[in-house]
């Protein structure tokens, strides 16, 4: 016979199963049931006998109930999947609405390519013969890097254009 009690159990909480019931994200002001410590992110869980109760995530890593724990993991994984979600469509959203502002392009053309990079004119050589090198500049860069670059180059590209337009 299994003498084990879960710790919820053993807290008066309700009789194990527990499963998770919802989720509140960014709820300040609330505390866990269980250890009554000050929680953001609240956990609700639904005993065997369909009491409810919140708790945060740590609680529930000591829990050492695997099945509570993996649903858990899931549910902070797939929030913070959609949190970046979000965060890059205002980060692209704002990107086009620099693009299309023409005082950015305007701004970003008198500055050169952040990285360096030239392009070269092969119809023009120098006086030794070589092919001449045209400096990329800034425009090159935003234009660039908003085509071609995913949500990090577009984080990367968002502030850097931040920090150069006025």
């Amino acid at each position: 016979m299994n003498n084990l009690v879960h710790v919820f159990e053993g807290k008066g909480l309700g009789p194990a199963p527990y499963r998770l019931a919802r989720v509140a994200y960014s709820q300040a002001g609330t505390h866990c049931d269980y250890c009554g410590t000050a929680i953001r992110n609240v956990f609700w869980v639904e005993a065997a006998n369909h009491t409810t109760f919140k708790v945060g995530c740590d609680c529930i890593a000591k829990t050492q109930d695997t099945h509570l724990i993996r649903v858990v993991d899931v549910e902070k994984r797939r929030h913070a999947a959609e949190m970046r979600k979000v965060k890059a469509a205002v980060i692209l959203a704002d990107l086009r609405v620099m693009r299309d502002n023409p005082d950015t392009e305007t701004q970003l053309s008198a500055l050169l390519h952040p990285k360096g990079y030239v392009r070269f004119d092969s119809h023009n050589r120098d006086e030794n013969g070589r092919v001449t090198r045209i400096p990329l500049t800034g425009w090159d860069y935003f234009k660039w890097m908003f085509k071609y670059s995913g949500a990090a180059g577009h984080a990367t590209l968002h502030k850097w254009a931040k920090q150069n337009l006025k």
